[in-house]
């Protein structure tokens, strides 16, 4: 740096005692030229140890716009410790620009993390921990059309399984007009019931306080019933079919709710014949249930 660089810093740095702007929280702004760099002291009002502040030093070059500095070491950036009497930023003047004619400098700072967050953060990971432990699921099922009861268990940590059972009366589409046969479709379910069946794996995916959220994967065995429009005598059978089901459990402290969503694919009975199913192909299940 020569001579008449040094003192146009000099200048500047006298300039910049008087038009400093100081941000929220920031006092006691000091300015002052060490060798061929420029040192600014300031001080962080009542920050404490623990805190974590974002800092941030802009200066208005000859007359520019405030932009941030490039060359600047010290306490800056977002990992500045609060709890300091002092703090100090060095700016490398000439790595940034050749001439100086007037600077003005703003120190902002924005708190990252508090104390007093970090204590409620660590009583939600405890609280997590205590509900995520809650992982034996069960309850009473419902299955819909038809209004079939049952019962679901599982075990959901982290991954997990759901097995569920229901037992009721065949549901039928009334959309679906009837073959007419030497038999009724009331006759030949004389009282008939049906046992569907679910298999699920799940995995969490959310896990905050006492509240989890599973999703669920797997497939439903069921029963259904079917016409032959060729057939005179009896044009009803029933045959045992597996569809995929997907479905999802949500966890608040010591209840559970679940729903499943199923869909049976007749084609294996009714590809190459004359049977089409009269029974529902889509069936939806809740569950209400605890955790412990």
């Amino acid at each position: 740096i020569n001579p008449n660089m040094k003192k146009q810093i000099i200048m500047i740095l006298l300039l910049g005692l008087a038009t400093i702007i100081q941000a929220q929280k920031v006092d006691s702004i000091k300015v002052e030229q060490s060798g061929d760099f420029i040192k600014i002291g300031y001080r962080i009002i009542d920050s404490k140890p623990g805190q974590i502040y974002r800092v941030k030093v802009l200066c208005s070059i000859n007359g520019g716009l405030n932009t941030e500095i490039n060359s600047i070491s010290g306490d800056i950036g977002d990992n500045v410790q609060g709890g300091k009497p002092e703090y100090f930023v060095v700016w490398d003047v000439l790595r940034d620009i050749d001439a100086l004619t007037s600077a003005e400098f703003i120190i902002r700072t924005e708190l990252l993390k508090d104390i007093d967050a970090g204590k409620v953060s660590n009583k939600n990971i405890e609280l997590t921990e205590k509900w995520s432990k809650k992982w034996v699921h069960a309850g009473p099922a419902i299955e819909f059309p038809g209004f079939k009861p049952g019962f679901t268990a599982g075990i959901m940590g982290s991954f997990g399984a759901v097995l569920s059972f229901r037992f009721g009366k065949y549901a039928i589409d009334e959309d679906i007009p009837l073959v007419m046969g030497s038999i009724t479709l009331d006759e030949f379910l004389n009282d008939k019931k049906v046992i569907p069946s679910s298999y699920f794996l799940t995995k969490r995916i959310v896990s905050f306080d006492a509240f989890q959220l599973h999703l669920m994967a797997g497939f439903e065995r069921t029963r259904l019933i079917f016409q032959n429009s060729d057939a005179l005598d009896n044009p009803f059978i029933e045959d045992k079919l597996y569809g995929p089901a997907l479905g999802i459990t949500a966890d608040y402290k010591w209840v559970a709710i679940q729903m499943q969503l199923c869909h049976i694919d007749p084609k294996a009975v009714e590809q190459g014949t004359n049977f089409r199913a009269i029974s529902p192909l889509t069936f939806g299940t809740f569950a209400l249930g605890v955790r412990f």
